[in-house]
């Protein structure tokens, strides 16, 4: 049974949601979010192009910022997902 769990440590720190997911469901969302990282890739190298201009709003450095945020924790996933999958063949 798959499940997301929102947790905080305290009440002043910052929640961690926690997903489970079967090692099946994992090789099928797998490619999934293989997709959606190559992509977020891509739309931070153009925003790192634009910053690297000099050309940069203060808006679009916001965007940039989010959008690193979201390679950083899909490329987390990711590693999570293989290590796991790796783990299953053994």
């Amino acid at each position: 049974m798959s499940y997301i769990n929102f947790t905080k440590q305290k009440v002043s720190a910052a929640g961690e949601c926690t997903v489970c997911l079967k090692s099946n469901e994992c090789e099928i969302i797998k490619p999934v979010i293989e997709k959606t990282l190559l992509k977020e890739r891509m739309r931070l190298e153009r925003w790192i192009d634009i910053h690297e201009s000099g050309e940069m709003t203060s808006r679009q450095q916001t965007s940039m910022v989010e959008c690193g945020e979201r390679v950083e924790s899909l490329a987390s996933i990711l590693e999570s997902i293989t290590e796991l999958l790796k783990n299953k063949q053994s």
